[in-house]
């Protein structure tokens, strides 16, 4: 139980590496790119690149080497980067290390998630994914700030990478004390197998993954501008709103814990479908009140732990091998999809609700198909 616990306390500090690269340096954009004379955004599109690419990869090396090999890697170029940024004299060598930063990150995020699933039963699987995935959404509300505070007092956004490559440097003790944890074993004597994608629970689910995280990103996007622009929020305003929503997510993870321990899978994927079929209705209405768009967004990222957690559980519960392609291979779709969804938004002729309803509909339909067919 004790190396069980260990382990736990690991896995969350890994899924944090990538929220805390993307955001922890973000409100320091504009300093980067007044000092370098370009769009200091590309450092951040680089990293979310590198990290969807590098996705693709890193689970053959999951499934051959085991994860601690993995993870050890990832963090030692991760922490590497973060110092040797702190150096950077022009903005290509911060991007071209922003580059291999995101592909360490993402051999830490798959292993995390694959770790899951390998150490943990389904419902104790399905209650961790949910307390991972809210802590990864409450990351935005808080990080940003932290980084801000910390650019103000020192005036340099390079001290930043300092303190990332801090966090990466104290996440080894606890690495190393997970080693006893129950079936964290080496797997060099697996197979390349690709037999999973044959699994009708696997393709279902996990399009409901993917639409999950990709319209999550979807929101990201839009909700600055919409409030903002829209709404007329003030900035304080805006981050009082996108604080509250984090954190109800946070609060919806732990929910979603208790509930798992009493009820099944399925029961808890039909309740995420009904939260957010709430914010499609709500979405709706807003096209003609607009504030009501506030709720969507809440209702809607409530209903994403539930799916995302639910989902991400029953794609893989059919199998025991290859763990690492079979999410590594979804995870870049969630990638590839919030990259597309997001950037689609610039070019469309809808407004940003619009959108969003259009979206968040596709989003529910997905989920009435995963479970119209796995029956």
């Amino acid at each position: 139980m004790k190396a069980q616990a260990k382990l736990i306390a690991l896995i969350m500090m890994l899924v944090m590496f990538s929220p805390f690269a993307i955001d922890f340096y973000i409100s320091t954009l504009p300093t980067i790119s007044e000092q370098f004379g370009q769009n200091g955004s590309l450092t951040l599109s680089a990293f979310m690149l590198a990290l969807g690419i590098g996705q693709l990869f890193v689970g053959n090396i999951y499934d051959k080497h085991g994860p601690f090999k993995l993870v050890s890697v990832s963090i030692a170029v991760f922490t590497l980067t973060c110092i040797t940024i702190y150096y950077c004299e022009t903005f290509y060598q911060l991007l071209a290390l922003r580059c291999i930063q995101g592909f360490a990150t993402s051999g830490i995020a798959l292993s995390a998630l694959a770790m899951v699933k390998d150490n943990f039963t389904e419902k104790e699987g399905a209650k961790l994914y949910g307390y991972i995935n809210s802590m990864m959404n409450v990351a935005p509300a808080v990080t940003p700030l932290i980084g801000a505070w910390i650019f103000e007092l020192t005036g340099q956004w390079q001290i930043l990478f300092i303190g990332l490559a801090i966090y990466g440097i104290t996440v080894f003790p606890y690495l190393l004390a997970s080693k006893d944890a129950p079936k964290w074993k080496d797997k060099t004597q697996l197979k390349a197998d690709y037999s999973f994608f044959k699994n009708r629970k696997y393709q279902h689910y996990g399009i409901v993954s993917i639409f999950s995280l990709g319209t999550l990103m979807l929101y990201v996007t839009i909700v600055s501008p919409l409030t903002q622009n829209e709404l007329g929020f003030s900035e304080y305003n805006f981050s009082f709103y996108f604080g509250f929503v984090g954190f109800s997510m946070l609060l919806s993870g732990i929910i979603f814990g208790k509930l798992v321990e009493k009820k099944p899978l399925e029961y808890l994927f039909c309740v995420g479908q009904l939260i957010v079929a709430t914010a499609v209705l709500l979405s709706a209405i807003s096209l003609v009140y607009a504030h009501f768009i506030l709720g969507a967004f809440l209702f809607f990222c409530t209903g994403f732990i539930f799916l995302i957690a639910s989902s991400t559980s029953l794609m893989l519960s059919e199998f025991t091998e290859d763990t690492g392609k079979a999410v590594s291979i979804v995870s870049a779709f969630q990638m590839i999809l919030g990259a597309i969804l997001g950037a689609s938004v610039g070019f469309s002729s809808l407004t940003l609700s619009q959108s969003f309803l259009l979206v968040l509909v596709l989003y529910l339909s997905t989920t009435v198909y995963a479970r119209l067919a796995s029956k």
